[in-house]
């Protein structure tokens, strides 16, 4: 038979167990003195998906609307190099056995990718593969810098690992963005 009530002891197990966290979400967190970890290696893997599937959706709208075969080039290589890179968080997920879980600073962090990705949309036709370009050099300058915190905050040496690859990756993606956006710029003007 279940009982309705609970004893007091079971009542005061259950208040000390649970917590809400309130409060606003603040971007240097990773410079913050804390004693304690507030962000785990499931939250790394999260941000860390999160922040591939926009660089890969992003490479996905150039890829429907390119004029440029250079640029159109750059951007399959960007969806690949991602799905890569995502590939290679899962199987550390899966190696370690860390599912990802969204952390707060989940909304914040895709908030500014998505508003460098509806800049980049807003381009006229015919400009976006240089829009495209420009918001893959801001992304990547910005995802090389996050997952740089990412990788101060995570504990397992096989995620650090991992996110130092990555970041060596997206920083050769961001050089070959800043490359090509030099030769795009020296081109003359199409009429």
């Amino acid at each position: 038979m279940v009982r309705d009530t609970v004893n007091a002891r079971d009542t005061v197990s259950a208040r000390i167990d649970t917590g809400e966290a309130g409060g606003e979400v603040v971007g240097e967190w990773i410079d913050a003195p804390v004693g304690e970890r507030w962000i785990t290696d499931a939250n790394v893997l999260s941000l860390f998906g999160a922040m591939n599937a926009r660089q890969i959706a992003t490479a996905d709208i150039e890829l429907e609307n390119w004029h440029d075969e250079s640029v159109r080039a750059f951007a399959a290589s960007i969806a690949r190099a991602h799905a890569a890179l995502q590939h290679s968080a899962d199987s550390v997920s899966a190696r370690i056995r860390i599912t990802p879980i969204a952390p707060a600073l989940t909304k914040p962090w895709m908030a500014v990718m998505q508003a460098q990705i509806d800049s980049m949309r807003r381009a006229r036709e015919g400009s976006l593969d240089r829009a495209f370009v420009h918001q893959q050099i801001a992304s990547h300058e910005l995802m090389l810098e996050r997952i740089q915190q990412l990788a101060s905050a995570s504990q397992h040496p096989d995620m650090r690992a991992m996110l130092s690859d990555a970041a060596k990756r997206v920083a050769s993606q961001l050089d070959v963005a800043r490359s090509l956006d030099s030769v795009i710029a020296a081109r003359p003007a199409s009429r």
